[in-house]
């Protein structure tokens, strides 16, 4: 199956995952009340939980890989972009070569855990214009500034798609 582009953090996967699980997680746990008996209560926490598995080919195979592995060594959240799926925050919590690369052929697996209390907010107050960063497009900005990508798309008529925002882009965000 072909699934659409994935971006973390303004690493495209240019060669998109074969196999993507989408999870929704509750966090729960079970108590026992006076007497023994079990009950379960929700902490409020859910989450997202991405896994799956892809394959990067051609010459640069291995350096495709390297920078999706510099990403996790960071550590940080960023902005995940799915086909299908409103882009989140996630932390790239697990990455895994499932063999070692041969003839420009490198097979990995992910799991990013969504980063719920990172969700950003839309505020009035906010400047017109973001200055769009290397490696973003709109779905990025949408993440960050909470504003949805047919916003973007509305208020930006000069962009040809949401994929091509270039470093240095004006981008509107708001009226």
């Amino acid at each position: 199956m072909k699934h659409g582009t994935m971006r973390f953090s303004g690493l495209t996967l240019h060669h998109n995952p074969s196999k993507i699980e989408v999870l929704d997680v509750s966090e729960l746990s079970e108590n026992l009340i006076i007497g023994g008996v079990p009950f379960v209560c929700g902490s409020g926490a859910n989450a997202a939980v991405v896994r799956g598995e892809g394959v990067f080919y051609g010459a640069n195979a291995f350096e495709q890989y390297l920078d999706l592995r510099d990403l996790y060594k960071n550590g940080t959240a960023g902005a995940l972009s799915l086909s299908g799926v409103r882009p989140f925050y996630a932390f790239l919590a697990k990455l895994g070569l499932k063999c070692m690369p041969v003839d420009d052929v490198v097979e990995y697996s992910f799991t990013f855990l969504e980063a719920p209390n990172l969700v950003p907010t839309e505020n009035s107050t906010a400047p017109l214009f973001r200055i769009a960063e290397e490696g973003q497009d709109l779905w990025d900005i949408s993440v960050i500034t909470g504003i949805s990508v047919d916003t973007l798309v509305m208020l930006n008529p000069q962009l040809k798609s949401p994929c091509e925002v270039s470093q240095g882009d004006k981008i509107r965000i708001r009226r």
